[in-house]
């Protein structure tokens, strides 16, 4: 077999064992056909809760409700918008409707959502989840060569990225979407130390990937870690300023070109933020303490994964402090990596140690995340979970480097390496139990399962040990690399499988009884403020409200009044009320005589049809002038507020009928007004910039009515009325991203073209020299 078979069969083998890797890893979802996403908190919850096995617990996780109230119910409107040919640049089942494309987490420009663009959204949320792990461990590989290492050393590091924590703990997040990429971002770093910055078009293609995966946070948490990175290579390398000014002023032009690349996306959030009551992204994690340091040798100290434990009274979760934990081996290697550093060749030892110096940078910076960071601007919104992106990868490589270096040693250099790793290493056990000291000084754990954790600690030490022993007498590296690779990624499997959740497929948004009972409504459901929590939109029922955490600024202000005028949830468009009894009993007695039960659940919530509720699309010939919208005006008696116009002044007569069409889309309203005076026609669907509106085919203004909702006003006659979503941020963006993807190509162009260049010259060279 000739040297290039066999390096083909090895590569593939390393292909299929990371195929394999995520494979285990979703194994549950393979053969149960569970779907990995935690939603069983929804069903203790009145439209779920008839669906609710026994034996079942509300989840003690705290980030649970994101991925029920979010994620899964922005991933069912993706699926089934893109079943319709419809639009995602408008949501019309949250809150009246939000700018959905503009909430930079719903990731609808992400690779990883692409599946739910092709198929139904439980199949599609396995192979995005899949497609993430997946690609996770082929950028780590292909970076690992890249940089010199042998396949099974290669690949131990890539098995080791791909069962990360940021991967195995943030599996539903944003989050996930975004780290898979950041060895090929740290590939480019490379390449800017050793001042090859025509590179700058594969940064700017990396940077845009994971800008597109909905956590711009993250992003900024990994370009801190390779800023610093390049920063210490160049003092390593001694490079001239000039050379670190140029390498610096390129990264930051590669992220200038990746913001470009991305202002379909970037536009879009940028106007959304200045109107949202909410930016649409978490709440940043908490800081670290140096204690927690002590998960990196027992990863279950904090008990079995999700899990909860207190300090000073504010939870601290698992998915936060977890990500400490960077695997048994790749810690019991970092010893061994000083003990024979000085063998190293200089740039592997100066590119490694940048990489642990970078890594170590990000821990502390994050040691104050939530604390001292919280008092500077922008630096505010990255906790340790954006911080410590890069560092299981940089750990990584340090770990299979170590091992791989250990197998070049002579008899000479591996005696002085073995008797420097033997002093080392009870060093580090001596940290460890310092680690922990400090931990419980600072609080008791809760089930710590000690005895158990040393145990496994042992084993793993056992088995590394072992095989860098056994390699002494015979340095076989396949079986070194190969087998550093397996037991690596089972230990950070065996430390993280417990937070992945994997939820039976008929407990994710059941259609129960209570849930076709509001889809047979076929309209907009309000009701009582207590039930604004319930996602009705991961059925894809329409809600007045949202459990999402999304709103328009003017769309909070609106619903904050409903706790002192709760009638005002008649001018929402949701003829369908969802009330309790002490609603009817209370605020909503007064217009008990109108409300028509349509269904009363076991639960005793009732469900009504509000005969005096305002339809989502009504004629108003009388209003309230209203230069600037102030919420205290808001009445449910009054006239509507009305903004840019003058309120309409018809005098009495009948009010004419206005049917929404039903051919109308996400981004189009199409409206008919039977002959009518001169009014204003309301939609209630939310009121935002890019919405424009033709009456009978003449462009005219969309007025702001009661703040919230959309008017235009109409002359006497029959009208037809056409909403139309086309926002300048989006079309702006398109026009910048495509230029920006010319500048691109044309760089790769430049780039292949040089490249060719230099291997012919490289040919000449050598043949000349024979």
């Amino acid at each position: 077999m000739n040297k290039g078979m066999g390096s083909a069969i090895e590569h593939g083998v390393c292909l299929l064992l990371i195929i394999g890797g995520a494979a285990l890893i979703l194994h549950p979802a393979i053969v149960s056909g569970g779907l990995p996403i935690a939603t069983d908190q929804i069903l203790f919850q009145a439209p779920w809760e008839e669906a609710c096995p026994e034996g079942i617990a509300v989840s003690a996780d705290p980030l649970a409700r994101e991925q029920a109230a979010r994620f899964y119910p922005w991933y069912a409107f993706i699926s089934d918008s893109s079943s319709r040919d419809d639009s995602l640049l408008w949501n019309p089942l949250e809150n009246g409707g939000f700018p959905f494309l503009a909430v930079w987490r719903t990731r609808v420009f992400s690779p990883f959502t692409a599946p739910f663009y092709f198929f139904p959204v439980q199949r599609a949320l396995q192979l995005s989840v899949f497609l993430k792990f997946l690609v996770t461990g082929l950028c780590a590989f292909y970076v690992a060569r890249r940089l010199g290492y042998r396949p099974p050393f290669a690949l131990g590091a890539a098995l080791a990225f791909q069962a990360c924590g940021h991967m195995m703990l943030w599996t539903g997040w944003p989050i996930s979407d975004v780290v898979p990429w950041v060895p090929l971002l740290v590939l480019f770093v490379e390449h800017l130390a050793l001042r090859r910055v025509r590179y700058w078009p594969f940064g700017a293609t990396v940077a845009a990937l994971m800008l597109l995966g909905g956590d711009p946070e993250t992003v900024a948490g990994a370009f801190f870690f390779v800023a610093v990175y390049f920063c210490v290579r160049c003092f390593a390398e001694r490079s001239g300023f000039r050379a670190a000014f140029v390498g610096m002023l390129t990264l930051a032009a590669s992220m200038g070109v990746a913001l470009c690349l991305t202002a379909v996306q970037v536009l879009p959030y940028a106007e959304f933020v200045s109107l949202a009551a909410t930016r649409g992204v978490s709440d940043p994690g908490s800081g670290l303490r140096v204690g927690h340091l002590v998960l990196s040798f027992l990863p279950h100290f904090l008990g079995q994964p999700p899990s909860v434990t207190l300090e000073g009274g504010v939870p601290r979760d698992f998915r936060v402090v977890g990500l400490l934990h960077v695997g048994l081996v790749q810690i019991l290697l970092l010893p061994l990596w000083f003990a024979l550093r000085r063998h190293v060749d200089p740039l592997q030892r100066q590119r490694v140690e940048s990489l642990l110096a970078a890594a170590g940078v990000c821990f502390f910076v994050a040691l104050f995340a939530g604390n001292g960071l919280a008092r500077i601007p922008y630096l505010n919104l990255l906790g340790p979970e954006h911080l410590l992106a890069a560092n299981a990868f940089a750990l990584a490589l340090l770990a299979f480097s170590a091992a791989e270096e250990w197998l070049e040693l002579d008899p000479d250099q591996c005696h002085e390496a073995v008797r420097r790793f033997f002093f080392m290493l009870p060093a580090l056990l001596g940290a460890a139990l310092i680690l922990w000291a400090i931990h419980l000084s600072g609080e008791r754990p809760h089930a710590p399962r000690f005895p158990q954790q040393i145990v496994w600690f042992g084993i793993v030490c056992a088995i590394t040990l072992g095989l860098l022993g056994f390699t002494i007498f015979k340095p076989w590296g396949r079986f070194l690399g190969y087998s550093l690779a397996c037991v690596g990624f089972c230990e950070l499997y065996a430390a993280f499988h417990g937070a992945l959740v994997f939820t039976p497929r008929d407990r994710v948004f059941p259609e129960t009884p209570f849930i076709r009972a509001l889809k047979s409504a076929g309209v907009r459901v309000g009701g009582s403020g207590a039930l604004m929590g319930w996602p009705l939109a991961g059925n894809l029922v329409p809600q007045a409200y949202g459990a999402s955490g999304v709103t328009l600024k003017r769309h909070a202000q609106f619903v904050q009044q409903l706790s002192e005028k709760p009638l005002l949830v008649r001018r929402m468009g949701a003829p369908a009320l969802l009330l309790t009894k002490q609603d009817v009993l209370g605020p909503f007695a007064s217009v008990r005589p109108l409300l028509q039960v349509k269904h009363v659940f076991s639960s005793g919530t009732l469900l009504f049809d509000d005969l005096g509720a305002r339809p989502r699309a009504w004629m108003a010939y009388e209003g309230r002038d209203s230069n600037r919208f102030d919420p205290a005006l808001l009445s449910p008696t009054d006239p509507p507020l009305i903004e840019l116009s003058a309120p309409p002044t018809s005098g009495a007569g009948p009010e004419a009928q206005a049917q929404i069409d039903p051919s109308s889309t996400n981004t189009e309203v199409l409206v008919r007004v039977t002959d009518t005076r001169p009014g204003v026609l309301v939609l209630t669907d939310a009121w935002y910039p890019g919405w424009q509106v033709t009456v009978d085919g003449v462009k005219t203004a969309v007025l702001p009515v009661d703040g919230a909702f959309r008017g235009v006003s109409l002359e006497k006659g029959p009208h037809e009325i056409l909403f139309s979503y086309v926002p300048q941020s989006y079309r702006l963006g398109k026009q910048i991203s495509a230029a920006a993807c010319l500048l691109v190509a044309l760089g790769m162009l430049h780039f292949s073209v040089l490249d060719i260049r230099d291997r012919r010259l490289l040919r000449v060279q050598w043949s000349d020299e024979s």
